[in-house]
C-alpha cells in the first residue's frame, strides 16, 4: 500500500510542478518596494510574532501568500522572466543549496522530496511542460552563492555570521540598487541547540515517532533568535531606506499529520509568511570577517547537503 501513497505523493509534486509555472499563485516579492530583502528559511509568521517584542526593529508584522512551499519552488517562482530587470538590479546573497538551480535551469525541474528515485524525478516529457520562463544566476546584477562554502562547523547549513558577513561586504561595495540575504535559519538544523540530542538535525521524523513537541518547537523558535541576532547586526551596516523581514515558506509541525513542508501545498502555515518592515544605516561598528572565498562544490557535496537539511 505504501507504493501506492508514494507514487500519488510523486505523481501531485510533478503535476503540481508543471501547473504552478503556469499558474502562479501567491505574491511576488517585486510587486513590492524595498531596498533590503531578508529571508528567514521556513520561518512561520507565529514564530517571528512570538519573539516579535525581542527585536525593536520587529514592528507590525503582515502575511503575503508566499510563491512556494519550498525554496526551490519559490525560486523557480520568483525569478522569471516577468520579473527580469527588477532581477538585474539585484544582489542576491544565498546560502540555500537550492540556488545550485539556477546555474543549471535547464534540468531538475520536477525533481523535489516526493519525486526522488521516481520516473517523475528526471522526466524529460514533465520538464519539457514546465514553462520556461526561469532567469538564471547570470541574469542578476550580482548573484553570491555561498552554499559551496558549508564546512564540517556549518553541520549542514552555513553559520547566520557568516552569511551576515557576506551581506554586510556585498551591500557596501555592490552598484545594484537592491539586495536580497536568504538566510537558511530558522530551517532545521537547530544551530542554536547546544545540546547534543538526537533529534537536533531530524526533528520531524522524532515528532513522528511521538516525540515532545515543545522541545522541537522550542528549538526551533531558538534558531530564529539566532539569526535574528545577526540580522541585528546587518541592519547596522548596511544602508537601506526600505528593508523587508520575510520568508519563503514556513513549516508544518503535525498540521493535517503532516511536518516540515512540501511542493504546492497549499497549508498557510506554508504558504503564508511574515512580512515586516524597517530600515538600515550603516554605522560602521562592525568589520566583516573576512570568509573564504566560494568554492564550487560537487554533485555529490550538493546531494550531501540536501539529504542533511531533510530533502532526500
Amino acid at each position: 500500500m505504501s507504493w501506492v501513497i508514494d507514487g500519488a505523493k510523486a505523481l501531485y509534486a510533478s503535476t503540481t510542478a508543471v501547473a504552478q509555472s503556469h499558474v502562479r499563485w501567491g505574491r511576488n516579492i517585486y510587486e513590492d518596494d524595498w531596498d533590503l530583502l531578508v529571508i528567514l528559511d521556513a520561518c512561520r509568521v507565529d514564530a517571528l510574532q512570538e519573539v516579535q517584542d525581542e527585536y525593536d526593529f520587529i514592528e507590525e508584522i503582515e502575511t503575503r501568500w508566499s510563491r512556494g512551499s519550498t525554496s526551490k519552488e519559490w525560486m523557480e517562482n520568483t525569478f522569471v522572466e516577468q520579473y527580469r530587470d527588477e532581477v538585474e538590479l539585484t544582489a542576491y546573497v544565498t546560502p540555500n543549496p537550492f540556488s545550485s538551480h539556477l546555474k543549471d535551469t535547464v534540468g531538475k525541474r520536477v525533481a523535489y522530496t516526493w519525486t526522488e528515485d521516481t520516473r517523475f524525478e528526471n522526466s524529460k516529457f514533465l520538464s519539457g511542460l514546465v514553462r520556461g520562463d526561469l532567469l538564471t544566476a547570470d541574469d542578476f546584477g550580482e548573484f553570491v552563492d555561498l552554499w559551496g562554502m558549508v564546512d564540517d562547523d556549518d553541520i549542514s547549513q552555513l553559520h547566520p555570521e557568516k552569511v551576515t558577513d557576506c551581506a554586510i561586504r556585498t551591500g557596501r561595495r555592490t552598484d545594484c540598487e537592491r539586495q536580497i540575504v536568504h538566510y537558511m535559519q530558522p530551517h532545521r538544523p537547530y544551530l542554536a541547540t547546544s545540546e547534543d540530542v538526537p533529534w537536533k538535525e531530524r526533528p520531524f521524523g522524532y515528532l513522528r515517532d511521538g516525540g515532545d513537541f515543545d522541545n522541537v518547537w522550542t528549538a526551533y523558535v531558538d534558531n530564529l533568535r539566532l539569526v535574528l541576532d545577526y540580522v541585528e547586526t546587518l541592519l547596522e551596516n548596511v544602508d537601506a531606506e526600505t528593508v523587508v523581514i520575510t520568508s519563503d515558506h514556513g513549516e508544518l509541525f503535525g498540521e493535517w499529520g503532516l511536518y516540515s513542508h512540501e511542493v504546492g501545498f497549499p497549508h498557510p502555515a506554508i504558504r503564508k509568511v511574515p512580512w515586516t518592515e524597517t530600515s538600515a544605516t550603516d554605522t560602521g561598528n562592525y568589520e566583516p570577517e573576512p570568509v573564504r572565498s566560494e568554492t564550487e562544490a560537487s554533485d555529490e557535496e550538493l546531494e550531501d547537503r540536501l539529504e542533511a537539511l531533510g530533502y532526500r
